[in-house]
């Protein structure tokens, strides 16, 4: 299946260790990837590279605009989704979708075909991936989508008068990341593009942003929009890319659906791990989120279980 993937990098020699043994996690149950897109806020990304020598795959690596000013990460991965989005937009005619990964997420089994099944079921889909905070059904929380629905409606509220001037409004710019004219500037052309999202029905619904599927229609809706020329104006935004892509997806007016139940593909949780790795193992889940952040189990010790696993296919 012709499919791509799109890894946001961020600094530190840590990340190239973790987005190197994602793509060998990647690599080994899906080494048909058409391409790979990465947008690096890393100096040290091009030493990454050895990947595509090995591999029949492009591996394209753009610099992310924020130019080492890391304060404000949410903004930052929304830039960095749009510019990857509009970069595999050039060559979309070549791919079915894009899987977005972040370098604390994992490949543990083929995905591609059951992907490709689920967009053939419905052409109607956006994005799919773990909707509310974990695949795990005992431990969910759909708490995010509540927020994100509220904040909208308010942001678009304050973002769409002519000049917000009252200590409310005030205050509730700046907790959306907005202090400069400049600033305010992009957060009401946003604004503008995102008010149809008034008349639809959208509740928050978004999936967790560790690793989901984008379709094509998708993307070519978005960039139809406009969207994709907008990345810069959300780099002060404290929103989250996953919770920019639900408003998105509907706005598009395409479906934000759940594809995480056992069996599926998406074994995501917001933070830390949503099963044992053998459960994961043994629930049949392909890509999992997040190996770094578990109270149980370290970062080394998850990477080399799935190591060993991986090593037995060789």
């Amino acid at each position: 299946m012709s499919f791509a993937v799109y890894i946001p990098l961020g600094p530190g020699e840590l990340e190239i260790d973790r987005i190197s043994d994602l793509l060998d996690s990647l690599f080994c149950y899906e080494p048909t990837v058409t391409q790979i897109v990465i947008v690096s806020d890393n100096d040290d990304a091009g030493s990454i590279c050895f990947h595509a020598g090995r591999r029949a795959c492009p591996i394209t690596i753009l610099p992310h605009p924020r130019k080492g000013n890391k304060l404000n990460r949410a903004g930052g991965l929304c830039t960095a989704n749009l510019i990857a989005l509009n970069e595999l937009g050039r060559t979309l005619n070549a791919i079915r979708f894009v899987v977005k990964l972040d370098t604390d997420s994992l490949i543990i089994a083929p995905f591609s075909r059951k992907v490709n099944s689920l967009l053939t079921s419905d052409p109607m889909i956006g994005t799919a991936g773990t909707l509310g905070t974990s695949c795990n059904r005992s431990i969910r929380s759909f708490y995010m989508d509540h927020l994100l629905s509220q904040g909208l409606a308010a942001a678009l509220a304050v973002g769409l008068s002519a000049a917000p001037h009252n200590s409310e409004e005030q205050n509730l710019l700046r907790r959306w990341g907005i202090h400069t004219p400049t600033q305010l500037h992009s957060f009401q052309r946003i604004c503008r593009m995102l008010s149809p999202i008034h008349n639809m029905s959208f509740s928050g619904q978004h999936c967790q942003g560790g690793a989901y599927m984008i379709s094509r229609r998708l993307v070519w809706r978005l960039s139809a929009i406009g969207f994709l020329e907008t990345s810069t104006d959300w780099l002060d935004l404290t929103i989250g890319e996953d919770q920019m892509m639900g408003a998105l997806c509907t706005l598009a007016g395409l479906k934000v659906v759940d594809y995480s139940c056992v069996g599926e593909v998406f074994g995501v949780q917001a933070c830390g791990l949503p099963y044992s790795p053998s459960e994961l193992i043994t629930s049949g889940f392909s890509i999992i989120h997040s190996v770094k952040s578990d109270d149980q189990y370290s970062e080394q010790s998850v990477r080399k279980y799935f190591q060993g696993i991986r090593h037995t296919r060789i």
